[in-house]
């Protein structure tokens, strides 16, 4: 049904090549999903590869964004980006300023696959922790206030409905409070805190004097306008939205266009229209804008079916026992990964952006290749 309506939502766009390229191939995800469907049920050391493999990732990419922080540079060269004077720890994705959100992604999937795969109790315990550790660092350094949201939402789950003892929960948050203190005091001006320091307090200092420059609002004046946009369009469009791709090419339209402006100098005297850009930063109001109501209605059952499951497992807890245990915290942390990717109250990249779609695909494949062995 997402397929057939993000297709037929195609064929309203301003430019109807560029929408059905990207509609026509998407059916790629559904073919890995099931690839990674098959991989699983077909091979029981498909999970343990999968372990295995993000774990070395995560592990190269601390060795490596310390480095970064050290010598400016990373590995391969890639320098410490710098934006409104604030630096950006990027790794080896250079000028995409992703890694925070690519941990933050599959560090549910990791913890989770540890959980389910190790069985020696101190092993377990220690990759877990550590991996928890590394990637907190990891997605603080990287300075992307977003993926330090859903990493909190990730220990809300941790120490509220994973089956680990409260001693251990405790002294974690104790080493955990500890690092976040040793890592803040060698990099004091990371932007999670830079930048959202500037957006509480409302103030920029020039010649050494205190300047308002706008009021406070719970997101920036460019998502509200990109919001406000999307909204219109899809007020016009509401059923089936004006084709992929489309958000960049009529956002300029007058009747479109949002009246929200960005102020561009401290003193208030210049303005210009931020209408436009290549999608509305949103998930659901990109899909209401681009694709219409059903494809938002699929994907945010998907959303609200993981939340309901999560409290169906919490339910029956009772029904696991012993190393059932970790096959429960395992199924909880795959689900916990689709509502991160779906979650509707924050801003978002791209939903068809090729790296975010393949993100989206592999828990969906992992949760239905262990379903059957997993349900309660």
């Amino acid at each position: 049904m997402f397929y057939l309506c993000i297709n037929i939502s195609s064929f309203f766009s301003p430019n109807i090549l560029l929408s059905l390229k990207s509609s026509l191939t998407y059916i790629r995800f559904y073919l890995f999903i099931l690839v990674i469907f098959f991989l699983i049920t077909s091979n029981q050391k498909t999970l343990f590869y999968l372990k295995n493999s993000l774990l070395i990732v995560f592990l190269v990419l601390f060795f490596d964004s310390t480095f970064q922080i050290i010598n400016g540079k990373n590995l391969i060269g890639y320098e410490l980006l710098r934006p409104n004077n604030v630096s950006r720890v990027s790794s080896f994705f250079g000028d995409e300023l992703i890694m925070g959100s690519f941990v933050v992604r599959f560090l549910p999937i990791l913890l989770g696959l540890i959980l389910l795969i190790e069985n020696n109790f101190i092993k377990k315990n220690v990759y877990f922790f550590s991996i928890l550790v590394i990637a907190s660092y990891i997605i603080l350094i990287s300075g992307e206030r977003l993926a330090f949201i859903y990493l909190s939402i990730i220990y809300i789950i941790f120490f509220f409905l994973l089956s680990f003892r409260k001693l251990i929960k405790i002294s974690f948050l104790i080493i955990l409070l500890s690092s976040a203190i040793l890592v803040l005091n060698f990099y004091p001006n990371i932007r999670i805190i830079e930048t959202t320091k500037k957006q509480i307090t409302n103030f920029v200092n020039i010649d050494n004097k205190l300047v308002t420059i706008k009021k406070i609002h719970y997101i920036s004046d460019q998502h509200r306008a990109h919001f406000d946009t999307a909204y219109k369009i899809f007020v016009d469009k509401p059923i089936f939205g004006m084709g992929i791709k489309s958000f960049r090419l009529v956002c300029n339209y007058p009747k479109y266009k949002s009246n929200i402006k960005k102020i561009v100098s401290v003193y208030g005297n210049k303005t210009e229209y931020i209408s436009c850009s290549t999608h509305p930063h949103n998930t659901y109001i990109q899909l209401l804008s681009e694709t219409g109501l059903v494809p938002s209605i699929l994907i945010f059952i998907i959303f609200l079916a993981s939340i309901y499951k999560i409290f169906k497992i919490i339910l029956y807890s009772n029904v696991y026992q012993g190393n059932m245990k970790n096959k429960r915290d395992f199924q909880i942390l795959i689900l916990t990964t689709i509502i991160i990717n779906f979650f509707p109250l924050l801003p978002s990249g791209n939903f068809y952006n090729n790296w975010l779609s393949i993100v989206y695909s592999i828990p969906i494949g992992i949760y239905l290749g262990t379903m059957k062995d997993l349900k309660v």
